[in-house]
């Protein structure tokens, strides 16, 4: 990029320093001159855009992780809750089972009672197993979140610096070819 700008500058001290030409000749270096600032204007204009681009790519990507996030921790405090109660209900229907066994070994309770209350139990049994598995998972998931949030960060930082950095020298190539025009245009207009 520093060889771009100072051969550009050497370009347009090495005019400044010509004699005066022929008509046809400094118009030539007038289209040169004038081809040099399309191209940087077309340049910035290109990089420009890919900056704006990347941080709108950036502000969509940021907005998604957020709603991932915080669909997370919603469904993490929901099935929290109903771990909660859940254990509540199991530890409820555990000693009622106890209870109600010893009362179906008096005699007192008849055999589809106690069937009832141990399908309760190994119901609450499988409904407590599947909400830790489902925290498990949404714990993985918070861990991917953060790590993805981090490295989107980082990619989209880098990103843009990288798109300013190139901006900046390239404003200055602009600066001098557009400099380089103005001294074409006044010299034809001397000339004439």
């Amino acid at each position: 990029i520093k060889s771009r700008r100072e051969l550009v500058l050497v370009e347009i001290e090495s005019e400044k320093a010509r004699p005066l030409e022929r008509g046809g000749e400094r118009l030539r270096r007038l289209e040169a001159a004038k081809a040099v600032v399309r191209d940087r204007e077309s340049r910035e204009r290109q990089l420009v855009t890919e900056r704006d681009s990347i941080a709108r790519e950036a502000s969509q990507q940021r907005l998604a992780v957020d709603n991932r996030r915080f669909a997370i921790e919603q469904d993490s405090r929901s099935s929290e809750a109903e771990l909660k109660q859940d254990q509540l209900d199991y530890a409820t229907q555990s000693k009622l089972l106890a209870s109600q066994e010893k009362l179906f070994s008096d005699g007192m309770i008849s055999s589809i009672e106690i069937q009832r209350q141990r399908d309760k139990v190994k119901d609450l049994e499988s409904r407590i197993s599947a909400l830790e598995d489902r925290r498990k998972i949404l714990d993985s998931e918070r861990s991917e979140i953060t790590e993805l949030r981090s490295s989107t960060r980082g990619t989209y930082a880098t990103q843009l610096g990288s798109r300013d950095t190139e901006l900046q020298p390239l404003k200055s190539e602009l600066e001098a070819a557009r400099k380089a025009v103005q001294g074409a245009t006044s010299e034809i207009g001397r000339a004439s």
